[in-house]
């Protein structure tokens, strides 16, 4: 029986070619601005390193990233739009937190990831307590 050939259903081949061909849509990756040529980034792994950012900081948890490469007449090709919800600690003052957050998102985008940031937008969705940390 070790020696014989195992040959699967075409339908479970088509169902793995499906999914192999799901995860390398061009459409999930960014490019990035590069003087050797194009060069791209998953937008998965562009989002982790934002959110890794943000978690980085007290009194926020990041939950999740949205990183969108729009062309927009007229400005950068390569800028990105981001849209970053967080959980908060009770108490803390959210109009700073926030706008540090911004300031940390557009820093992390333009400096490690080599992408200028066009817009953050920031939705604080839940808060969390000193026996949540």
């Amino acid at each position: 029986m070790a020696g014989q050939r195992i040959e699967p259903p075409d339908a479970v081949l088509d169902r793995v070619m499906s999914a192999v061909a799901t995860e390398l849509r061009p459409h999930e990756l960014l490019a990035l601005p590069s003087p050797h040529g194009p060069a791209r980034v998953s937008t998965a792994a562009a989002a982790a390193v934002l959110r890794r950012a943000v978690d980085g900081m007290g009194g926020l948890r990041a939950r999740s990233c949205r990183i969108d490469q729009q062309g927009v007449p007229g400005a950068d090709p390569h800028a990105v739009d981001v849209r970053i919800t967080v959980t908060a600690r009770f108490g803390v003052d959210l109009a700073s937190v926030t706008a540090r957050v911004r300031r940390l998102v557009i820093a992390a985008g333009e400096q490690v990831l080599g992408l200028p940031v066009r817009r953050v937008d920031i939705d604080v969705v839940d808060l969390f307590g000193d026996d949540e940390a």
